[in-house]
């Protein structure tokens, strides 16, 4: 694939040393699968490094792109030759007005309107086709294309702009050649990734590989170009990009006579962040494989890197393959560790296949092969383009898209879907689709973005959203991103219309919640004939909606009814006295519980009555310390949600064994000194849909600050994660038992996820050895089992046993002061509290607030102990000791249904 090349431009130049980097990180054993033994990598070294100034290259080119160079073509992505394209057979198309038809109908709600949308680069009017690439940082939009690189800022304001071989030309082998660009940006690196091949269909083929030193795409950038074949026999084609958190990886189609499989380039991240350049190429066992695209790695802890390749239309199936290691350990792959088909065939695409308004000349469609893949929440998501009906000669192209097991030898398919028009042709109007791209954000929400194609309107840029609530194996209508503008018949002395030949979506790392996507449209024609077709990019971002989102808006006063709730003074009236039912009477006196003691307890109530309770059985004195599970290493990085369990409780407090009355002897020394830490006082929270409320003070009002994290579905914790006295974000999805946790009270991806228990176990945290750092623990409610952890990490329990009885409320403080966080469980209105992690007898039994209440723990007046508090209805009763009594202070705050928690 021979190209000429740009006006050069000079720029800073600077040599890299190869200085030894040791990353002390043991080497996994790699799983043995269904592909048979893993190949190993084989060290390589680029053929030049270097440190490239983009502000510098941009100077000299005075923010002004060169004169336009000879017009050229980039060939079609190679095929082997057992998959020929078919020829073209068409009638023409009906020459309507464009306007007439808009996305077909489906059977769900509309995706959401753009909340961004702003031109990319236009045509150079020297290259096609575009191969449609670009990326989105916290600051920075970035697009690369065969013709040019640009940044522009999140609004669409140009920054600088250069040609693709003047930001590659220290590197490339002759200076120009640069083709088919991959971008990405890294989110826990905060660093830009670019892959290139160069030099096509000459001896000097390569792949070079650039990353920005910086979050700034517009500072410095290291990089490097590896020799494609060190025999110059063959040369590489269509290079494919993906990353975990230790590596880079780029694969390439290897041709040269005839398709010579796919070779691999696997680079350390981590030492090529620094500057350096340690690297690996697999060849052996990739003979036959075609097109293999490694997954963009969303989970800052799994070790592997996974790939999928396309392997037939009919049966359609797909193939997975696992690159195992971490450094410093040299990579190794397990080729084709599992087989995963469809049970729809679909068809190739015939060349020059899609339609356009007013002209008889059709648009290159492109071919079946992957576009990108994503890994997330331990699931691969993919999608290409697809000729359909799969029996006879296909009459339109659609996109099919997939949701794949994750795992290494997983096959099954989660989800499959079809973005179609079945009733188009090539004449009638219809909509074929193609040149896909998707991205998935952190609540599961996909975005899919397609250019489209119809007989009745210019070819344009769309996409369709999947919300993660939709039904399985839908998308939502499509939207109409940017507008087709003219008839577009570009050959440049070829003999294809070509289009594409691929595009990119991204999820924002600012939220991980808003979805980006690149797409191609043609402009107004130049002139007329065969090259007067022009094309150009346009960015959009969408907003997925948030379900059911919430802002509270407690109220300020707490009113009296004639109910079994009255207004009530937070001291108990003087004239006050127990019924003599098994229910506690909810009166503005005192009432005897369940429980056998004869004194009363004073309850506190506001505005409400009381709402349904979580689980209270009976409890047990003594337990035997069981056996601890231990937990898988974690593949997911960012959560699906369900909020905390509430089921029905019978009206009927259980009776308290005399045996857990605290005894005498019940004392404990502390054995750990805890980190000192600032006291600070405990603050309100709530969490609802995904979304917590933080306040700053312990009274009612509005939040102070909300951030959407995690999903409606999961648990929602608040502790001090990094040891800084600040509790911060953290959510627990129960049906996979995987913590995220978050460093900071914002929005943003998690910084720790790993596996924790099993399903089904109820999450809390605390200081478990006095370290000052917050770890978390599961509380199992079907035997009572505790199992608390002291790192951020998968593994077994590091403290292991029974308390309470099944069905119990875990809590969690520090009773006694001493830095060290224990447990206790509250059952119905009573609390039995333990300043041990032991079995055994309680220390410290009290009641306080009624059965249905939402279970408080706070160091309320920064005296460095936890108390009690209860959640009623929206209201807050809080008291200052680990005693029964009243209520001590009392505030409105969030609404029933919220999850309430303490931060500080």
């Amino acid at each position: 694939m021979q190209r000429r090349g740009y006006l050069r431009a000079a720029g800073l130049l600077l040599a890299v040393g190869l200085a030894a980097l040791v990353l002390a990180s043991p080497r996994p054993e790699p799983a043995r699968a269904q592909g048979g033994a893993p190949v190993d990598g084989q060290p390589i070294e680029p053929s030049v490094v270097a440190l490239v100034d983009w502000a510098r290259l941009a100077e000299r080119q005075r923010l002004t792109l060169p004169t336009p160079a000879p017009t050229g073509v980039i060939p079609r992505p190679g095929r082997p030759a057992s998959q020929p394209s078919p020829p073209p057979t068409h009638s023409p198309p009906s020459t309507t007005d464009p306007s007439r038809l808009d996305e077909t109908a489906s059977a769900l709600a509309a995706s959401p309107p753009p909340s961004a949308s702003f031109q990319a680069l236009t045509d150079y009017t020297t290259l096609i086709p575009p191969d449609t690439m670009g990326a989105v940082g916290p600051t920075h939009v970035m697009t690369m294309l065969n013709t040019q690189v640009a940044v522009q800022n999140r609004s669409g304001g140009f920054l600088s702009a250069l040609p693709l071989d003047s930001f590659w030309t220290f590197v490339l082998p002759r200076g120009q050649g640069a083709f088919d660009p991959r971008l990405v940006y890294d989110p826990y690196g905060g660093r830009w990734i670019a892959a290139v091949a160069a030099d096509s269909a000459r001896p000097t083929s390569a792949v070079c590989v650039g990353v920005s030193r910086t979050g700034d795409p517009t500072g410095l950038w290291t990089q490097a170009c590896f020799d494609a074949d060190a025999a110059n026999q063959w040369w590489a084609d269509y290079p494919t990009l993906g990353f975990n958190k230790d590596w880079i990886v780029v694969a390439a189609n290897m041709f040269g006579g005839g398709f010579h499989g796919t070779r691999l380039l696997v680079l350390d991240k981590a030492r090529f962040y620094a500057g350096l350049t340690t690297a690996y190429t697999f060849t052996a066992g990739l003979e036959q494989v075609f097109t293999l695209v490694p997954a963009t790695t969303l989970d800052t802890t799994l070790n592997t890197v996974l790939l999928l390749r396309l392997v037939d239309n009919n049966p359609g199936t797909l193939a997975k393959s696992v690159l195992t290691g971490v450094p410093p350990a040299a990579p190794q792959l397990l080729i084709d560790t599992a087989s995963i088909t469809s049970p729809q065939p679909w068809n190739s695409i015939p060349v020059d296949f899609a339609p356009q308004a007013n002209s008889f000349v059709s648009i290159d469609a492109g071919d079946e092969r992957l576009h990108n893949v994503v890994y997330r929440h331990g699931s691969l998501w993919t999608s290409h383009t697809i000729g359909l009906p799969a029996d006879v000669f296909p009459e339109r192209t659609a996109i099919q898209w997939w949701q794949v097991d994750g795992s290494p030898t997983g096959t099954a398919i989660l989800q499959r879907g079809r973005l179609d028009d079945p009733t188009a042709t090539f004449t009638n109007g219809g909509l074929f689709y193609g040149f896909p791209s998707l991205a998935v954000n952190r609540f599961g929400d996909v975005l899919l973005g397609y250019s489209r194609f119809s007989a009745f309107s210019y070819a344009s840029a769309g996409y369709a959203l999947r919300s993660w609530s939709d039904p399985p194996n839908t998308l939502r209508d499509g939207v109409l991103l940017k507008a087709g503008q003219g008839v577009y018949w570009r050959t440049n002395g070829g003999t294809e219309n070509r289009w594409g030949d691929y595009s990119h979506t991204v999820v924002d790392p600012l939220d991980d919640l808003s979805l980006w996507t690149i797409q191609e449209y043609a402009l107004p024609p130049s002139g007329t004939g065969q090259n007067s077709g022009r094309w150009a990019t346009w960015w959009g971002q969408v907003s997925p909606p948030l379900v059911n989102t919430y802002t509270p808006t407690p109220t300020a006063t707490v009113t009296s009814t004639s109910t079994a709730t009255p207004t009530v003074t937070l001291t108990p009236t003087t004239t006050a006295t127990p019924t003599d039912t098994a229910t506690p009477t909810v009166t503005l006196t005192p009432t005897t519980t369940a429980t056998p003691t004869s004194t009363a307890t004073p309850t506190v109530t506001a505005t409400a009555p009381t709402p349904t309770v979580t689980q209270t059985p009976t409890i047990t004195a003594t337990f035997p310390t069981p056996t601890p599970t231990e937990t898988p290493t974690v593949t997911a990085t960012i959560p699906t949600p369900t909020a905390t369990e509430t089921p029905t409780v019978t009206a009927t407090v259980p009776t308290v064994p005399g045996t857990l009355t605290p005894t005498a002897t019940a004392t404990r020394t502390a054995t750990l000194t805890p980190t000192p830490t600032p006291l600070r006082p405990a603050r309100p929270a709530v969490f609802r849909a995904g979304v917590f409320y933080l306040r700053d003070t312990l009274t009612s009002g509005l939040a102070d600050r909300s951030m959407a994290y995690g999903l409606p579905t999961d648990i929602p914790l608040l502790c001090d994660w990094d040891g800084d006295g600040v509790r911060t974000l953290g959510v627990y999805r129960p049906a996979t038992s995987a913590f995220y946790l978050r460093n900071s009270t914002t929005a943003g991806f998690s910084d720790l996820d790993f596996l924790f228990g099993l399903p089904g176990d109820k999450p809390v945290c605390g200081d478990w050895d006095g370290d000052g750092l917050e770890t978390v623990g599961v509380f199992r409610p079907a035997t009572a089992a505790v199992y608390l952890r002291n790192s951020h990490t998968a593994g077994p329990a590091d403290l292991a046993f029974l308390y309470g009885a099944p069905g119990d409320t875990l809590v969690v403080g520090d009773w006694n002061g001493d830095g060290i966080a224990t447990v206790g469980v509250r059952r119905g209105a009573v609390w039995f509290l333990k300043n041990t992690h032991t079995d055994g007898q309680a220390d410290l039994v009290f009641d306080f607030g009624l059965a249905a209440d939402r279970t408080l723990v706070g160091d309320w007046d920064t005296n460095g102990t936890s108390t009690p508090g209860v959640f009623r209805a929206g209201v807050w009763f809080l008291r200052h000791s680990a005693t029964s009594g009243v209520a001590e202070a009392a505030f409105a705050y969030g609404a029933a249904d919220d999850v309430p928690l303490v931060w500080r």
